[in-house]
């Protein structure tokens, strides 16, 4: 379903320029978000969609991008939540701007559905252009 990241070890030069403070909330930060991203995928595996959705609202609350994005999944799929694709782009377009590539892809099918072709493939190259080997065509 959803990929869950593994290594939570964060190298010290990846936040050698960040303050102390800031450092440790980061630290504290990503093994919870990761933690609840795992508890969701779980929970969704399971059938249990509410149980998941707490848990992506709680990660997107944190500012995880891969929760935010699971999230948007749910409401564009309609998986446990009604389905609402304006609100699913909402949730995507937040997500690309934390870092999500996959958000932007979904955000070019949603285009797609929609038949606006011009924004689709215009996402499509953000998406590219970001590394996500997926969108390319």
């Amino acid at each position: 379903m959803f990929g869950i990241r593994v290594n939570h070890a964060v190298p010290d030069d990846a936040v050698a320029d960040v303050p102390h403070r800031a450092r440790l909330f980061y630290t504290l930060l990503v093994p919870a978000t990761d933690a609840l991203l795992q508890i969701a995928n779980t929970a969704a595996e399971n059938g249990d969609f509410d149980h998941a959705r707490r848990c992506y609202e709680r990660g997107a609350a944190l500012g995880d991008f891969l929760c935010i994005h699971a999230l948007g999944y749910m409401y564009d799929v309609g998986e446990g939540v009604p389905d609402d694709k304006s609100l699913a782009m909402k949730i995507y377009r937040r997500a690309w701007r934390l870092g999500s590539h996959a958000s932007a892809t979904n955000i070019a099918i949603l285009y797609r559905e929609q038949g606006k072709i011009s924004l689709m493939f215009r996402w499509y190259q953000r998406a590219a252009a970001a590394g996500d080997g997926s969108a390319h065509f």
